[in-house]
């Protein structure tokens, strides 16, 4: 009995596990670290609107599991859209975006 998976058998289990739960075609899935923190980034081939309706379903599931999706089809939803949408993902998953220096918006939206 193998003591541990290599780096493409967890990928393909985590792969498997997201397809079946998501029932969308995963195309790979990647780990990315932000500031000492891991993130399983799953690609999926499908549409903006269809990735993003699927994953606010299961966000609650996957909350403090820091597992997010990415799209590989068309972006068919608005900017305006798709902020909301990932706003309300992250607020269910429990992923808050911060910023590690303070920034003034109205300064911001001034320039």
């Amino acid at each position: 009995m193998k003591a541990s998976a290599t780096k493409s058998e967890l990928s393909n289990c985590i792969k498997a596990v997201l397809e079946s739960i998501t029932g969308l075609p995963i195309a790979s899935v990647r780990v990315d670290k932000v500031s000492n923190k891991y993130f399983v980034v799953a690609i999926v081939n499908a549409s903006t609107s269809i990735v993003l309706v699927k994953w606010l379903e299961i966000a609650d599931m996957l909350r403090g599991t820091g597992i997010l999706f990415e799209w590989a089809g068309e972006t068919d939803v608005s900017p305006i859209e798709l902020d909301m949408l990932l706003g309300k993902i992250f607020a269910e998953q429990g992923v808050f975006l911060i910023s590690e220096e303070s920034f003034s918006a109205v300064k911001l939206l001034e320039e």
